[in-house]
């Protein structure tokens, strides 16, 4: 496949990538980011999963790291007014030529990928962000989940600190029918050698089992937690 001189042609072709599509695992993303050595694995991760908040959540988070001069990635989804701010670095935009760079990265690899396993377009653009974040040496990155939590694209780092915002019926085609359902699908990115930080205290026993110290917001509020 050729490499991408325009940026809108570049944009164009990810934007098309299928959007959602059945996984049972993370088997195709793990795959993925073998390929390019686990950029995943080269920061701290902050992981951010729930209903309701995560943006405003991972925005004050990138916040107070940097007021703490900590160079901070951000990866969220949707973006609002232009692609580029999905990735972002110190709160500026990943630049069009570094899109290009990253996208062409992995176009560089496409022949060699399977058919069942080419990116989606979350993959796509989650993978992009790693590399992205690997290269400019980010101290954390701060990762928005795109669905849930167990199967999502971005949910493939060794040790994180996950943060939950409140959890409320979401994607129930996908992540079940019930709240306990859906919180089961989110503490998904819970990892036993890292802590968790949860909005309130009703799925406390399920998340705590799942991490290695679980912090509970004293106010059962999104931008508490933050805290």
């Amino acid at each position: 496949m050729e490499k991408f001189t325009s940026i809108s042609a570049c944009i164009a072709f990810i934007e098309s990538q299928k959007r959602k599509h059945e996984k049972k695992n993370l088997d195709d993303m793990m795959y993925l980011c073998n390929l390019f050595d686990n950029p995943q694995d080269c920061f701290k991760s902050i992981h951010v999963a729930g209903t309701n908040g995560k943006g405003s959540v991972v925005s004050y988070m990138a916040s107070i790291l940097m007021e703490a001069s900590y160079k901070v990635g951000t990866f969220t989804s949707p973006y609002i007014e232009c692609f580029n701010e999905r990735i972002q670095i110190n709160k500026v935009h990943i630049p069009d030529d570094m899109v290009l760079k990253y996208a062409n990265m992995i176009i560089d690899k496409y022949d060699l990928i399977e058919e069942d396993k080419k990116p989606s377009f979350f993959s796509f653009i989650t993978l992009m962000a790693f590399l992205y974040f690997r290269d400019q040496k980010v101290d954390y990155a701060v990762i928005e989940c795109g669905m849930g939590g167990k199967d999502d694209a971005t949910n493939v780092e060794k040790k994180n600190l996950s943060v939950i915002t409140s959890i409320s019926l979401d994607h129930t085609d996908f992540l079940g029918s019930t709240l306990e359902e859906i919180a089961e699908n989110k503490s998904g990115i819970c990892r036993k050698n890292s802590d968790c930080v949860l909005f309130s205290d009703e799925f406390a026993e399920m998340f705590g089992d799942k991490c290695n110290n679980l912090i509970i917001s004293p106010q059962s509020d999104n931008l508490s937690i933050v805290n």
